[in-house]
């Protein structure tokens, strides 16, 4: 749910939905205590939570929001930035939290330089764990590197890789 939207292709769902080209968007000149709020279905661990924002860096025009956990029938404020935004806004909260519910609010904004006025968020991702600290097969397939294999050579060291992996090489 949200506070407003400007149309169906602009619904609050599309924060949610996977999708970076998709966004939720409030009506014109609606950019104060605008909120989206997002939910988790039941209590659920909550570390880390992404806002990619639809303005680019350069032509933001969110001035403040903040975050708030729902649990136990009440909100909690986690996370305040009283500064411009940058279109991807990667909080890691200082703690576990336990939340059925996460709510961004935007507190206020102004046309950026673009003199937009309204909100735009392309997705929001809450994490139960730092993102960081996450291993990727892909990240792991980026840190594997070897020799030529050539007519004497018989073997490959290949780096150690993290605990779950284990490379194959297929000639």
């Amino acid at each position: 749910t949200a506070s407003d939207y400007e149309v169906a292709s602009t619904a609050p769902s599309k924060a949610v939905d996977g999708d970076y080209s998709s966004r939720w968007g409030t009506n014109q000149n609606a950019l104060q205590n605008e909120w989206i709020e997002i939910d988790l279905g039941s209590a659920k661990t909550v570390r880390q939570i992404k806002v990619f924002f639809e303005r680019a860096t350069a032509e933001q025009n969110i001035t403040s929001f903040k975050v708030e956990l729902y649990n136990n029938g009440s909100y909690t404020k986690v996370y305040q930035k009283d500064t411009r935004a940058t279109q991807e806004e990667n909080i890691l909260l200082d703690q576990d939290y336990t939340a059925s519910k996460v709510k961004v609010t935007v507190l206020n904004g102004d046309g950026g330089t673009m003199g937009w006025v309204n909100v735009g968020i392309n997705e929001i991702e809450v994490y139960d764990e730092n993102q960081a600290s996450v291993v990727s097969a892909a990240n792991v397939a980026n840190t594997i590197t070897g020799g030529v294999l050539d007519k004497d050579v018989r073997e490959l060291t290949i780096a150690d890789l993290p605990e779950g992996f284990s490379a194959k090489i297929v000639a």
